[in-house]
């Protein structure tokens, strides 16, 4: 089986090998759906950022409050913080995104409404131009800065 003969090399490569399968197509699954739990986690983020501060809660009180409590991540932490700072010079640029979303739009077999929303708003932003800048520019259009 490969996974077995692969096994030693990826352990040595990597501090956990997670095997989603026999199946090379689970693997695939399973990073396209991370990829989706990312934007819709952008995009909750920024939708928190509009509501708090438009009752006086500035984003960094407000996201240490979750980073520390209820959204422990490296996601949470990375995108927060681009929020916050409205820095969305490339890390992973919103055309790939796209690119990466058309994926689970594609493989559901059924509606997925949070991906047809977050679908939409990279979308959006990538037809604005903004294709070359980091995929969590799309929270720019959630609060209206864009």
């Amino acid at each position: 089986m490969a996974i077995a003969k692969a096994q030693p090399l990826l352990e040595a490569l990597a501090r956990k090998v997670w095997v989603m399968g026999t199946n090379s197509k689970q693997a695939n699954v399973a990073k396209i759906a991370g990829n989706m739990m990312i934007t819709m986690a952008i995009e909750a983020m920024a939708e928190a950022v509009a509501l708090t501060s438009r009752h006086g809660l500035a984003p960094e009180a407000f996201f240490d409050l979750t980073l520390n409590t209820l959204f422990a991540g490296r996601s949470y932490e990375t995108y927060s913080g681009k929020i916050v700072r409205g820095d969305f010079e490339a890390g992973f640029r919103a055309a790939l995104g796209l690119k990466d979303l058309g994926l689970p739009v594609a493989a559901a077999g059924n509606r997925l409404p949070m991906l047809d929303a977050v679908h939409a708003r990279m979308a959006e932003a990538v037809s604005a131009g903004f294709g070359d800048k980091d995929w969590s520019i799309m929270a720019d259009y959630t609060l209206g800065q864009a």
